[in-house]
């Protein structure tokens, strides 16, 4: 060995043997994804109770009313809604609902309007094509506060939803406003090219 040089050290991954900057950098990439999906996925917790619940969502309620909307209960009880006049005798209803505590700790609140109730054996033929299914994956990358999800609700199984989400605590009018405009919208106009106005 060269004097002057120090041996450079290495360890042993899944890999094989790795120098010790490189196996840094890997894990450093683990890392970094790990916290990016993380980052907003809401957390609901056993400590989460439904008095505190009902206040972020009359805190909603509150930022809708200084919007000049009003929103409802739904029945459930926890979440609000309110319906939409979208134009030629058309309609959309856009209900908002506490989703929990980001990683941050954060409360969040979702915004979604339904479009299209969707058998699960018919996803892929029948309810959902595969050249519409490609279609929402691509209007998901130009919508810019929303986006179309598959999700269960009120014990339905995949509902086709337009879905939007947002910190409670920080939410202004002009947010609340920008959301519920763009959830009405994206629904009501997938509604419109399936020829129907359901929801």
């Amino acid at each position: 060995m060269e004097s002057g040089k120090r041996p450079q050290r290495c360890y042993r991954t899944q890999a094989g043997l790795s120098s010790l900057p490189f196996a840094l950098s890997i894990y450093a990439y683990h890392q970094f994804i790990e916290v990016m999906e993380s980052i907003g996925r809401p957390v609901m917790s056993e400590t989460i109770t439904v008095d505190h619940t009902a206040e972020v969502l009359e805190n909603v309620r509150a930022v809708a009313a200084s919007a000049g909307m009003q929103l409802h209960p739904h029945p459930s009880g926890k979440m609000l809604m309110i319906k939409f006049n979208m134009g030629s005798s058309r309609s959309q209803t856009v209900f908002i609902e506490y989703s929990g505590r980001s990683a941050g700790g954060h409360d969040c609140i979702t915004f979604l309007s339904l479009c299209k109730v969707v058998k699960k054996e018919r996803i892929l033929g029948g309810g959902l094509g595969k050249a519409q299914v490609l279609e929402l994956l691509r209007r998901n990358a130009r919508l810019h506060f929303a986006h179309f999800a598959l999700e269960s609700f009120e014990g339905r199984n995949d509902v086709l939803m337009v879905k939007s989400s947002q910190l409670a605590a920080s939410m202004e009018t002009d947010e609340f406003k920008m959301h519920v405009a763009c959830v009405a919208h994206a629904a009501d106009q997938f509604e419109q090219e399936c020829g129907q106005d359901v929801f």
